[in-house]
């Protein structure tokens, strides 16, 4: 229809006035001071939480707030790990073989939760990973 190729295509004005607010300096240079300043310390505490644990590699996030584990001394593909993690302990992952089969070794998790959510979050990969090691 003529109203969804509009919506579909075009910016509304108050999303393009909310964009010219959200790019200005002002609020840029708070976000930078404040939030930016949190996201880098959540996915500096996320990766070296997770190096500490046998088996996982975690490498500090660059340019965005996702960390990227190598999970392949578990011995166990990325699908797998997110399911059982996902299933037995609640925490959400992303299987690397999402992002193509080459990443399979690879699961993708979060920085930038609450630091209350990303501490529980650690403990339980850790709780899974040990039982992983123990071959259950």
């Amino acid at each position: 229809s003529d109203i969804q190729a509009h919506i579909m295509t075009c910016a509304s004005s108050v999303g393009q006035r909310a964009g010219i607010s959200a790019l200005s300096p002002h609020v840029t240079a708070k976000l930078k001071k404040t939030v930016w300043r949190e996201w880098e310390r959540r996915c500096e505490f996320v990766s070296t939480a997770l190096n500490g644990m046998d088996g996982l590699q975690c490498s500090m996030p660059e340019g965005g707030f996702y960390g990227w584990v190598k999970i392949d001394d578990l011995e166990v593909d990325s699908e797998t790990f997110s399911n059982r993690l996902l299933n037995e302990h609640f925490v959400s992952t992303v299987p690397g073989k999402s992002f193509g089969p080459e990443w399979d070794n690879y699961v993708r998790v979060t920085c930038v939760k609450s630091d209350v959510d990303i501490a529980t979050g650690i403990e339980r990969i850790a709780q899974f990973v040990e039982k992983l090691k123990r071959g259950l």
